[in-house]
This record gives structure tokens, C-alpha cells and sequence, in this order.
């Protein structure tokens, strides 16, 4: 595990005790703890062919409902838009994690050399924290899960050539988020996520807030995604459930919830590139 220099150590220090009272703090707190973790987050490439790779981070698992994130990263592949997936490598009894359920439909965790030859050919990736960021993985098991998880939502392994898509929390957590994705300059979509996972939850949907280069606008209204419920048919939200009606969906054997059809519009239309953001890419 790669060593913190004694700066970077102070910032995961405060943070940690920040997690502890479940406050994140300012954008530029944020800004300055993200700027720790830097040198130890896995770098990776944007295509310069492909459209920028959506960002998936997957810190929650969902206990009480389905977990929609690796239906939401698989659409989105399917469409042709490069998916990094990233979070936790393990399941919480009788939760879903998604890079469980990825697993049982066949996308298997990659090291970062993997991932980046996944991403290059325009296809889905699925890198877990303690190969993705060591230290913060550390973080993340000791307890420190509040501000900590919100650290894990924002990390770019792109270098800013990327669409973040970052479930909050809690509407605390959503203007504090929102307040850094605005003085980042990020691409990115804000949304309430469900259990911190960063799918449109089908049972009060969210407005879907989209950032391009820190410039705040409204994707889809919550009022045009009416509530729906999800379907009856899974009693238990486990990942082995969790991927069988993941399946039928991409079948077309049960409908896709509307606010993640919303939601994979919004992502599209992030990830594409401009002429311009092309011509930097490629240069």
C-alpha cells in the first residue's frame, strides 16, 4: 500500500474526524482533501475516439430496495459509452453490492491496467477502491463512512475527462456537492441517489442536475418522472436477485424504471464530447 506523505496524512486525519461527526465540510475543504488523495487514486485515460467514460461510484449497496446501478452502467455500455464502475468489493448481509452483482452477470473486478484496456475499447469496467485508492479503502474500513463516502462519490481517475455521476446522501450533502462540482468546473450529474448509490430512485425520483464545466442546469424535473414502484417480484434485494432481473430488463422482459431511462438520457448527453473537447482530447 503506497505510503501518505505527512501533508496528505493531516487532510485524511481531518477527514476522518469530519466523517465521524458526518459533516463534509466546504467545497474548498473538500477541494483541498481530494487534492490529498490525488497522488494515490489510479490514473486512467479517456479515449479520445469514444465519448468521455461515465463515472459510476458505488458506495452505498442497496439493503431495502434493487439496486439499479449495474442495470444503469450496462444500458449505458450498451449504448456505447465507456463505464468506469468503482466502490466496495464486498456485500453487507442481505445487501446488494454492485460490483457483486456485476460479477454474477459476468464483469468481473479489474486491476487499473485491465480497466484501461476495457475503457479503450469503449466497454464496461469495474474497479474496487482497494485497487482504485488504497488509502481511501483504508478509510472507508475504519469506519470514517459519512464524509469519507462523499470523498469516494467525487475522485476523477480521469483527470476532469470524465462525466462524475454522484448520488448524494441527503439534501445536506446535495448542496455541499453541488457547491463543489460549480467551483471544480466539473462535468458531471447530481442527483439524490438511493442509499448513496448513483441511480434516479424509482420511488421518489429527484430533479437530475447537470454540470458542464461547473455550469448548473436542470436535466429532467422530479415532476416529469412520476414515482413508481419497483417490481414486486424481488423479495429480497440480494445480489444473486438483483442480477437475475437485471437480465430480464435487458431483455426487455420487465420495464426499466422511468427516472433511470431519464438518467441514462442525461448521462448520453453528458458524455458527448464537443469539437472542441475532442480536438484536446486527441491533441
Amino acid at each position: 500500500m503506497t505510503a501518505l506523505q505527512p501533508v496528505a496524512r493531516s487532510y485524511w486525519s481531518l477527514a476522518a474526524d469530519l466523517a465521524g461527526t458526518g459533516s463534509a465540510g466546504s467545497a474548498d475543504e473538500t477541494i483541498r482533501r481530494l487534492r490529498a488523495l490525488d497522488p494515490h487514486v489510479g490514473c486512467l485515460v479517456s479515449p479520445a475516439d469514444r465519448p468521455r467514460p461515465v463515472v459510476l461510484p458505488s458506495y452505498g449497496g442497496t439493503c431495502e430496495t434493487l439496486n439499479l446501478t449495474p442495470l444503469l452502467a450496462l444500458l449505458l455500455h450498451r449504448y456505447g459509452v465507456p463505464v468506469l464502475v468503482h466502490g466496495f468489493a464486498h456485500d453487507e448481509p442481505n445487501c446488494a453490492a454492485t460490483g457483486t452483482v456485476l460479477a454474477q452477470l459476468g464483469v468481473i473486478a479489474s486491476d487499473m491496467d485491465d480497466a484501461q484496456a476495457r475503457l479503450a475499447h469503449g466497454a464496461l469496467a469495474y474497479v474496487s477502491v482497494d485497487v482504485l485508492a488504497p488509502p481511501l479503502a483504508e478509510l472507508l474500513s475504519a469506519g470514517a463512512a459519512s464524509g469519507a463516502r462523499m470523498l469516494a462519490s467525487l475522485i476523477d481517475p480521469f483527470a476532469s475527462d470524465s462525466y462524475r455521476v454522484v448520488g448524494a446522501a441527503c439534501a445536506n450533502d446535495l448542496a455541499r456537492i453541488r457547491e463543489f462540482l460549480a467551483a471544480t468546473r466539473a462535468n458531471a450529474l447530481l442527483l439524490v441517489g438511493s442509499d448513496g448509490e448513483p441511480f434516479a430512485d424509482p420511488r421518489a425520483p429527484s430533479a437530475l442536475e447537470h454540470f458542464a464545466d461547473g455550469v448548473r442546469s436542470i436535466c429532467a424535473e422530479a415532476e416529469s418522472m412520476a414515482p413508481s414502484e419497483l417490481p414486486a417480484l424481488l423479495e429480497a434485494a440480494d445480489a444473486q436477485s438483483t442480477a437475475g432481473w437485471t437480465e430480464r430488463a435487458l431483455c426487455g422482459e420487465v420495464p426499466v424504471p422511468l427516472p433511470l431511462l431519464a438518467e441514462i438520457g442525461c448521462c448520453l448527453a453528458g458524455a458527448r464530447r464537443s469539437g472542441a473537447d475532442a480536438a484536446a482530447t486527441a491533441a
